[in-house]
């Protein structure tokens, strides 16, 4: 009986470990939840500025439009600096097959400060930083342009971006990791006419946790020179994004113009909004705009 009595209680121990764990994951979910509910909005701080999605874009690098970078890598022993900043007005929120909903009682607003810093290391391959204006996060980025083709170029894409301790998300469920690989296409339409598309794979991991994340980006801009030095911009981009288990999906649309009124000055000025989404995703609209200021 005493034997008996110990193997139940070292079972009983087992269980009552087990249902501790499990209790525990499942607070880490719904928190992790929340905070993809309410920080679902960052600013990407590449000349591709501003999508409503976390991890999409590699950062760091130089790009032509809004939201894809294109191939071209910023001229050799040339700096590009370039301040952005964003708006964002967060309304709704997407549930699962597409259907959407209003915030029963509230409307949020967020913005954002960055910096990006890129620099030509040789012809083809282009380094970059960035980071937001409180350096609580740093992303790093890397581009190489195959140099063959006229009209048509690729470039390969790589970037790693990581938290400090004192962001919002390294406090409640650790510090976030994401490594990126991707590849780019531009191509000439005509003397004012320009595409880019861009493909990338990010894979998340928030340290001391077992969340992971796995993203598949795809987007593409189209480009119009209505005049010398004046672009219009259309820029669709599309998210599938998976938690655990869960996928989770977003469609935005960015149109915008890019103002080129001095030989190293770009200003840039486009509106982010959110068309379709299932999952945790919310119904965003924004304002963004960044300069860039080439220094040889």
């Amino acid at each position: 009986m005493l034997i008996i009595s110990v193997l139940q209680l070292g079972n009983l121990s087992q269980v009552t470990s087990y249902k501790y764990q499990v209790t525990n994951i499942k607070l880490q979910i719904s928190n992790f939840k929340l905070q993809i509910m309410f920080k679902r909005s960052i600013i990407l701080l590449t000349f591709s500025f501003l999508t409503f999605t976390v991890g999409a874009q590699i950062s760091g690098i130089s790009g032509s439009k809004m939201t894809s970078i294109c191939t071209a890598t910023v001229p050799n022993k040339t700096i590009e600096f370039e301040p952005s900043f964003e708006m964002n007005r967060i309304y709704g929120f997407y549930e699962d097959f597409g259907l959407s909903y209003p915030f029963a009682d509230s409307v949020y607003y967020s913005s954002g400060t960055g910096l990006r810093f890129s620099y030509g290391v040789l012809e083809n391959l282009e380094l970059g930083v960035s980071l937001p204006i409180d350096a609580s996060e740093f992303g790093f980025g890397a581009k190489y342009q195959f140099p063959f083709g006229e009209n048509s170029k690729f470039a390969l894409l790589a970037g790693y971006d990581f938290e400090i301790d004192n962001s919002w998300r390294s406090k409640t469920i650790g510090k976030n990791a994401i490594k990126r690989f991707g590849v780019a296409f531009s191509q000439n339409l005509g003397e004012k006419l320009s595409a880019d598309a861009n493909f990338i794979y990010s894979k998340n991991s928030f340290t001391g946790t077992i969340l992971s994340q796995t993203w598949y980006f795809a987007s593409a801009d189209v480009g119009y020179y209505v005049t010398d030095g004046m672009q219009f911009v259309v820029s669709a981009d599309y998210l599938s994004e998976d938690i655990l288990i869960r996928f989770n999906n977003l469609l935005s649309l960015t149109p915008g113009i890019t103002v080129e009124r001095a030989e190293n000055f770009i200003l840039v000025l486009g509106m982010p909004f959110t068309v379709w989404g299932t999952g945790m995703n919310t119904k965003n609209i924004g304002f963004a705009t960044a300069l860039t200021i080439m220094i040889d």
